[in-house]
């Protein structure tokens, strides 16, 4: 009990200096219901499958090229999925497949010369029988988050002809409707760090209001995961595990409650996700969860990462 109480006043002393230092900033919640942020979505998705359609209309290809309806058959499967997964749930991925009598090598090389200007490698590969790479291109469009993507993956099949997989991938803006965000109700949140059945690495009660927003903020900030067609091979992340409660006072019930490992990374991760349940409803995981401990860790003073 000790430690904890400590832990409260070191808590409520850097929270006070946020406080000063923001001016009581609160957060800023996009959308007032359901209707306003649906129709948000389905017209910045539109607006996401132009741009990725004409990303996948400028990829060049080897003279001679065969469009083809789908994957091609004697991939062994190769071309089945994107080279990286379009992991977030807002974001669209269109694909094109043909096959060319140029070599793997030789059709990603053509690829690399046409790209559009400012794009950059993100990963690459390459081998006597299979080569690929993923660019990103910054954006400065309103609608989108993040760059935008085009890859490309060749492969020899059983015929000796190339297959070839292109994708454009672009993430856009997906306002949250009320349901899927941490209620305005919200009073406090109860943090906890744990390893397993041991005592508790933090424990807390967050009861400073504009704090609790901060914390309600970078919640519904964090993006949902999608249906990943990428393939990875996914370690243990284990504990310990963070969670955040968040209720309208000490004995309500939780009006939200997200939980996630210590070691959640900031950066797009599918074998990652965290936990979200909003009164009782579990949600789709959400990714970028690292941020949420990361900010929140500097917020409160206190080390909610691995």
């Amino acid at each position: 009990m000790v430690g904890v109480d400590v832990v409260l006043v070191v808590v409520r002393k850097r929270v006070l200096i946020w406080l000063v230092a923001l001016g009581g900033m609160s957060a800023v919640m996009v959308g007032n219901g359901g209707a306003a942020p649906r129709r948000a979505i389905a017209s910045n998705r539109q607006a996401a499958m132009l741009v990725a359609g004409q990303l996948l209309g400028g990829v060049a290809r080897p003279a001679g090229s065969r469009t083809l309806r789908g994957e091609p058959a004697g991939d062994g499967g190769q071309l089945a999925a994107p080279l990286v997964g379009a992991f977030f749930a807002a974001e669209v991925d269109l694909r094109a497949f043909w096959t060319t009598t140029a070599s793997p090598g030789a059709t990603l090389a053509i690829f690399q010369s046409h790209l559009p200007s400012g794009a950059k490698l993100v990963t690459s590969m390459s081998g006597d029988e299979s080569a690929g790479a993923v660019y990103a291109l910054g954006t400065s469009r309103q609608f989108l988050i993040g760059p935008e993507q085009i890859m490309l993956r060749a492969v020899t099949l059983r015929d000796g002809l190339t297959g070839v997989r292109a994708d454009a991938q672009v993430r856009y803006r997906s306002p949250r409707p009320a349901f899927q965000r941490v209620p305005l109700s919200a009073r406090l949140v109860q943090v906890t760090k744990a390893d397993g059945g041991a005592k508790p690495l933090v424990s807390l009660v967050v009861t400073h209001e504009p704090a609790v927003r901060k914390l309600a903020h970078l919640v519904d900030g964090l993006p949902f995961v999608g249906a990943s067609t990428g393939s990875s091979s996914c370690p243990s992340f284990g504990d310990p595990i963070d969670t955040f409660i968040f209720r309208a006072r000490p004995a309500g019930p939780a009006l939200a409650t997200v939980s996630e490992s210590a070691y959640t990374p900031t950066s797009p991760f599918p074998c990652a996700p965290t936990t979200l349940t909003i009164r009782g409803r579990r949600l789709a995981p959400l990714l970028d969860g690292g941020i949420l401990l990361k900010q929140a860790s500097a917020l409160l003073g206190v080390r909610l990462t691995g």
